[in-house]
């Protein structure tokens, strides 16, 4: 249900942060939209936590419009010692990091940590999800 919702949100919601607004009376609609949105969120934390998961050992291979030297990045595993929100942090901003490249048009491919190795195409395609 989740991901149908997400499939269907608008354009306008696409880059919002999850808002708890609240609500006064209860109805009908209220309580649909609720559960939708508690859905649409659940399965996109679900659907991140995964590609957090892929991409913590993963590979990447780049080259930046500006300069055009090719370049790998391989990404460690969190090392033990470091608090859980360090390295979601770094995911989190890595996750940005290939959007940006996907969207400036720069060549990117990505290997995760199953193995599939991911073109700029269908990283898109994945970005899009997450």
């Amino acid at each position: 249900l989740g991901d149908i919702l997400w499939a269907r949100r608008d354009a306008s919601e696409e880059d919002e942060e999850c808002e708890v607004v609240p609500v006064r009376g209860w109805c009908a609609q209220t309580v649909c939209e609720s559960l939708e949105d508690l859905a649409r969120s659940t399965a996109l934390l679900a659907r991140r936590a995964f590609w957090f998961q892929q991409i913590a050992a993963a590979e990447i291979w780049f080259r930046a419009a500006h300069d055009g030297s090719p370049r790998c990045v391989n990404v460690e595993p969190e090392a033990s010692d470091l608090p859980a929100i360090a390295g979601y942090d770094r995911l989190r901003v890595l996750t940005s990091e290939l959007r940006r490249l996907c969207r400036t048009g720069d060549s990117v491919a990505m290997r995760l940590a199953c193995g599939t190795v991911l073109d700029v195409q269908q990283l898109r395609g994945a970005l899009a999800w997450v």
